[in-house]
């Protein structure tokens, strides 16, 4: 964990490649993943050179051929393949993209062709399909030889029936020389109500639908989903008349299909249309089972993934693309600019040599802190080596802000108290015990758990809860531990001592023993329960944040010691910690005094008006409110170094920093006087040596920012200082959530076995112990569980981010991103 103190030395290093090697160099620091490459090209405003253009038409490139691949993953998912969880090859190819063409336009080609002859086919037969439908219910229609029956499929309407009589027509179903013609097809059930209305008002009465319901929804070929279809019957007046049905057909969707003039000819073509459905389908089947063939080739082949492995290989290739993108070029030569950890960088030279061992080509030249950079370097990244327990805990930090580099990281010391926090606040012991076990759980799991991670098939939830497995150990561990401090299970108190106080038939009376660990269990159940455990949490909330608020301070001396910054020392953390010792610590102070005094006889002073009285009737203590002698001496010296402190936090540094600034800025005019005369006596002209003006922008870089007017700093100064004095107040108040999120849990805990066990389960019949049982266990699983786990997980953050961290902790550093391979 040394490592996770301060973030690991930075490197700048320049990289200079030849163009041939290029490509193979910057694989081998994919490959590598320890380099963080800076961009060089200028931004979004600058003018993109040849190079950048190119590669910015193979990104395009990159993303036309990633979107192919990922249709055909889709076609493979709609098929039902299963794609294996396999390692993923590397693709050994001179160009990937040409590979890829090669590999992936036959199959492309082969599917296309497969799928259109299929939905063509699939077209064709629900054609068949609906028109055996319609001739089946016009053979049952021409089977009606009774008149009163036609009269009623045809509707009750005088005037087709009259004409029907006096034409004198056949029953055939269709006469196309006759006055009366019909129109049958299938139409959507859904369209059946607009199709009705939209026929009655073009045909102005003159036309008579009758609609049929199809058993078996019909397969839409091209979108896959079941229709619902319905075979209609219009009878309609005059030839004209037939032309327009037809073409309210075609605007809803429906398919028309003509009807043969005779009984035998029906019944031939519903014969020919049985074969010919029978043939359609053995065709789709031998048509489906060969594209089945071509996907499950691509998905899986041999025990690995081609389209896997080719999706890995544009990830790749992008990647390379983008560092392309940043990086400078000149006539025959590539340069990349970047960080790298101190540690690695004999690694990276030597990964460097190897990329190119075999092509022929130079290995690339690597400078370290390169005295004429492309681009001036900022400040340098963080990173920190962490392993699975500490990645948890360094990204509940990086969520508020990355640290500064080589600032102290607040992470390390977060694996510690961010648990301990969450159990003063959750400390039970049945209910730790569970937190323990589910985090186990996911443990033992892992490696199912990061498969389905990988795969993008883990849960939300579930995958929030998988990241933070090690520290849900470490909080449901702090929690049995603060539930063994308060003697609590799940609002059962434990007597594994025997407790000191007996009962002696009016009252319990303490035997003069101390229980070895935690709370005694006879106060646990007793009408000064709520009270007794009031007053302890509350207190002991108070000291925790106090301590842990005054850890914080000490934190920033370490800064300040690292950084060389005398004056923060002297002017800044000394008035703090004198300012948070003189109140709040001397309240810590005083608690443990009154616990540590007998007050059996005598009423104890209130601490909080105590504090108050400190400053308000100064140099004075009641008579009977004294803790120790000479109380209000201390007290007195103590407010005196508080108010001593307040104006030092606010005028010191800025005076001081504002002399030295004006101090620095003499020296560097001086400086650059003395230069400018060398260079015109040496007759030099307007020539400079490139290295001395990267050094005298460094100078006024660093000049510039240091340098705000003393107004600015003393107004930044002073913001800070306020912060803090009003931070030391509300900060310590905030630590009180300790106390009440314990208590509430400890109430809730209680309510819930005392109503659903104890009232209404316990000795109520075994049906209603059931009932009990199952309400207290639901409630405990939801409340307790769920709720209050994410509760106070909540408010530890908050302690931590808010309270602690803003102690000594920037968070405005820059996150270490090196261009790597290892999440693809």
């Amino acid at each position: 964990m040394g490592g996770l103190f301060r973030s690991k030395d930075m490197k700048y290093l320049s990289i200079t490649m030849t163009n041939e090697s290029a490509y193979q160099t910057v694989r081998a620091l994919g490959k590598f993943g320890m380099f963080h490459v800076v961009d060089l090209s200028g931004g979004q405003h600058a003018q993109p050179s040849r190079q950048h253009l190119a590669y910015k038409k193979r990104l395009g490139d990159c993303a036309f051929w990633e979107k192919k691949l990922t249709q055909m993953e889709e076609e493979i998912a709609k098929n039902k393949i299963t794609i294996p969880e396999v390692p993923v090859r590397e693709i050994q190819a001179v160009d990937v993209l040409e590979s890829l063409q090669q590999f992936l336009d036959p199959i492309e080609s082969e599917f296309n062709d497969n799928a259109n002859f299929l939905l063509d086919n699939e077209s064709s037969i629900n054609m068949y399909i609906e028109k055996q439908h319609v001739l089946r219910v016009c053979q049952n229609l021409e089977r009606s030889a009774d008149p009163e029956e036609r009269k009623l499929l045809l509707d009750d309407d005088s005037k087709l029936i009259e004409m029907e009589e006096r034409k004198g027509q056949s029953k055939e179903p269709s006469d196309s020389n006759g006055f009366r013609s019909f129109v049958t097809g299938v139409i959507p059930s859904e369209n059946i109500a607009p199709f009705n209305r939209m026929l009655y008002r073009a045909s102005r009465g003159n036309a008579l639908a009758r609609f049929v319901d199809i058993d078996t929804p019909i397969v839409d070929p091209s979108t896959g989903e079941e229709v619902k279809k319905s075979v209609f019957y219009v009878v309609v007046l005059g030839r004209q008349m037939k032309s327009r049905v037809q073409k309210i057909c075609e605007l809803f969707r429906a398919g028309v299909y003509p009807l043969a003039e005779t009984r035998d000819q029906i019944q031939r073509e519903m014969t020919v249309l049985r074969d010919e459905v029978l043939d359609k389908k053995a065709v789709r089947d031998r048509t489906k089972e060969h594209i089945d063939h071509l996907l499950t080739k691509l998905a899986d082949d041999n025990g690995c993934s081609p389209l896997r492995d080719w999706q890995n290989a544009l990830r790749k290739e992008k990647a390379v693309c983008t560092v392309f993108m940043k990086a400078h070029y000149y006539l025959t030569m590539v340069a990349l600019e970047g960080w790298c950890p101190a540690d690695d960088v004999k690694s990276l030279k030597q990964t460097l040599k190897r990329a190119v061992a075999d092509s022929g080509n130079p290995p690339a030249a690597v400078e370290i802190n390169p005295q004429n950079p492309i681009r001036v370097p900022e400040a340098p990244p963080t990173y920190f080596k962490l392993n699975k327990l500490s990645y948890c805990f360094q990204g509940i930090v990086d969520t508020y802000g990355v640290p500064r580099y080589k600032e102290v990281n607040p992470g390390l010391f977060t694996i510690a108290t961010f648990p301990f926090l969450f159990g003063v606040m959750y400390g039970d012991i049945g209910h730790g015990i569970f937190l323990t076990l589910f985090a186990l759980f996911l443990i033992w799991n892992e490696d199912k758990y990061e498969a389905q991670r990988k795969s993008g098939k883990l849960g939300e939830i579930t995958g929030m809860a998988y990241a933070g497995r090690y520290c849900m150990v470490l909080m449901g561990c702090f929690a049995v531990f603060c539930g063994i401090c308060y003697n609590d299970c799940m609002s059962i108190p434990l007597n594994v001592y025997g407790s000191s106080f007996k009962w002696s038939g009016s009252e319990y009376v303490w035997d003069g023993t101390t229980y070895p660990f935690g709370v005694d269990p006879a106060w646990s159940h007793k009408s000064n329960t709520l009270s007794f455990y009031n007053s302890m949490k509350m207190k002991m909330s108070v000291i925790i944040g106090v301590v842990h608020m005054t850890f914080g301070i000490i934190l920033s001396l370490f800064n300040h010691v690292y950084f060389h910054d005398k004056i923060s020392i002297c002017f800044e953390f000394i008035p703090r910690i004198i300012f948070m010792m003189c109140t709040f610590g001397y309240m810590d102070l005083m608690i443990v005094i009154k616990w540590c005094k007998n007050w059996d006889h005598v009423n104890p002073p209130n601490l909080i008006q105590t504090m108050i009285k400190m400053f308000l009737s100064f140099g004075a203590v009641d008579d009977g409110n004294a803790l120790y002698a000479g109380q209000a001496g201390v007290q007195a010296f103590l407010v005196i170094c508080a108010f001593l402190c307040v104006p030092v936090m606010f005028l010191a540094k800025p005076l001081i920093n504002h002399y030295l600034d004006k101090q620095k800025k003499q020296g560097l005019l001086n400086h650059q006087e003395l230069h400018d005369e060398d260079e015109y006596d040496e007759e030099k002209g307007d020539a400079k040596d490139p290295a001395g003006s990267v050094n005298v922008a460094h100078a006024v870089h660093a000049a510039h920012d240091e340098d705000h007017g003393f107004g600015d700093e003393l107004i930044h100064n002073s913001i800070h200082s306020i912060e803090f004095i009003l931070g030391t107040v509300s900060n310590t108040a905030s630590y009180l959530r300790l106390w009440a999120l314990s208590l509430a849990h400890a109430e809730l805990a209680d309510v819930f076995w005392s109503k659903m066990i104890g009232q209404y389960g316990y000795n109520s019949g075994p049906i209603n112990i059931f009932i009990g049982f199952a309400v207290w266990f639901a409630a405990t699983f939801g409340v307790l569980l769920c709720m209050d786990v994410l509760e106070c997980f909540l408010h530890a953050l908050r302690l931590h981010w808010v309270e602690f961290q803003n102690k000594f902790y920037y968070a405005d550093g820059i996150p270490f991103e090196p261009f790597t391979f290892e999440e693809f």
